[in-house]
This record gives structure tokens, C-alpha cells and sequence, in this order.
């Protein structure tokens, strides 16, 4: 075994050093691309750099989209838990104000501000709860779907200096990689092959990720809208 071990890692190195890297493919192919589309091949000065342009995969943004459900679940708590504590001081105020309290006019005034506010609130809780269950709905169809025969396509950003009519600009171009047969498509502009989007599967994670978070958003401030009018009743309820 040990007198394979170095002809072993021979193999091995030879193997690896065979494949070339997403970069070298790309500019390979860029070169080739000047060459066949290029009135003037000659005018392309330098390649500046070959970088990721989506660096997101579809793993990582179904990850997100896990913590934003766990998110959305601690956001939705805290909701119902201000609207429980806002049901149990008003609860005091009414019992108070049956039982003859003192309570001034200007306080009972501002209480029932308090209720218009939260009145206003449950209502504009129902588009957000529609759209919280839709969300939460395409999350989790997104994250048991398989997209394992959907290969993704990595982009990438080319930048080159050219000179045109004496003068030398920097442009970009995009490469896109396809992860399983290597094939590498050059464009002008970004995310577009034939008219298509290359990764169509990101695109939709994507969505649900976007729409989750501003489901999210939307919590928040009803959450922070439920702090500012417990306060205010708190305050009331402190001097029954």
C-alpha cells in the first residue's frame, strides 16, 4: 500500500490539475467570444477581472428562507402577546371606570383613543395575515422542491478595457457556467440567456425570500404601533 501511495497522489494531482477553474474557463471562452463577434478583436487591451456575479445559491437562500420562517413565527408571537397585554390593561380601565374610579376625563378621553388605535390595527392586520399566508405557503413548497435536475448556472462579471475611436473604456460583460456541463455562454448585459433567465429556480426562491421579509416588516410595525399604545395605557392604568 505504501509503495502506491506516491503514484497515488501523482494521479491525483495530475487529475486536479487538469481542471480548470470556472475563471480559466471563462476566459478561455471570452477570448474565443472576441475573436467570432468582435469587429476589431485587437481593440480588447486587457481582461481587468473575472469575479462571481451571483454568488447566492439556491441552498444558501432556502437557508434564509428557513430562518425568516423561524423569524416571522417569533414576530407573530410578539404581536399576539402585545395584543394581550393591550386586552388586559384596557380590562383594568373598564373594570375601574365601572366600579366609579376617578379616572379624569382626559384620561378616559386617551383610553379610548387607545381603542380606536388598536381597532385600526386589527384591521390592518388582515392583509398582512393574507399575505403571510401566502408567503408561508410558496416557502414551503419552495423548500421541498427538488431542483436537482435543474442545474444552476454560475455568473460571472468580465471586465475589460477596449479602446474605441482613440479612447480606452472599461466594460463588463457576463459569462454564465453551466455547474454540470461546463458550458460556458458569454453576453452582453446581465442575467439574460436568449431572452431567458438563467437560473429561474434562484429567481423564484428569491421571491419568497422578498416576500417573507416584507411580511415581516409589516409585523414589525405593527409590533412597534402596539408598544406606543401600551405605554399610553399603562400610564392610565397607573393611576387607578
Amino acid at each position: 500500500m505504501k509503495q502506491l501511495l506516491p503514484f497515488l497522489f501523482i494521479f491525483l494531482f495530475s487529475f486536479a490539475s487538469c481542471q480548470k477553474s470556472n475563471e480559466e474557463l471563462v476566459k478561455q471562452e471570452f477570448k474565443s467570444y472576441v475573436q467570432n463577434n468582435f469587429d476589431d478583436p485587437s481593440s480588447i487591451r486587457e481582461i481587468v477581472s473575472i469575479l462571481p456575479a451571483d454568488t447566492m445559491s439556491v441552498a444558501i437562500l432556502k437557508d434564509v428562507l428557513k430562518r425568516l420562517i423561524d423569524t416571522n413565527e417569533l414576530v407573530t408571537e410578539m404581536v399576539d402577546m402585545n395584543d394581550s397585554i393591550f386586552d388586559s390593561e384596557i380590562e383594568k380601565i373598564a373594570t375601574a371606570c365601572h366600579r366609579g374610579s376617578n379616572l379624569s376625563y382626559s384620561n378616559r378621553q386617551d383610553a379610548a383613543r387607545c381603542i380606536d388605535q388598536v381597532a385600526k390595527l386589527i384591521y390592518k392586520k388582515v392583509p398582512i395575515q393574507k399575505r403571510q399566508d401566502d408567503a408561508l405557503t410558496n416557502a414551503m413548497n419552495y423548500l421541498h422542491t427538488d431542483y436537482q435536475y435543474q442545474p444552476p448556472k454560475y455568473g460571472y462579471d468580465i471586465k475589460f478595457r477596449q479602446e474605441v475611436d482613440g479612447k480606452i473604456t472599461l466594460k463588463i460583460y457576463t459569462a454564465y457556467i453551466d455547474s454540470l456541463s461546463k458550458d460556458v455562454t458569454i453576453q452582453q448585459g446581465h442575467w439574460k440567456i436568449d431572452g431567458k433567465d438563467p437560473n429561474p429556480q434562484m429567481r423564484v426562491v428569491e421571491k419568497s425570500v422578498y416576500d417573507l421579509s416584507r411580511v415581516i416588516d409589516s409585523w414589525d410595525e405593527v409590533n412597534n404601533s402596539y408598544k406606543e399604545i401600551n405605554h399610553k395605557v399603562r400610564m392610565i392604568t397607573a393611576k387607578i
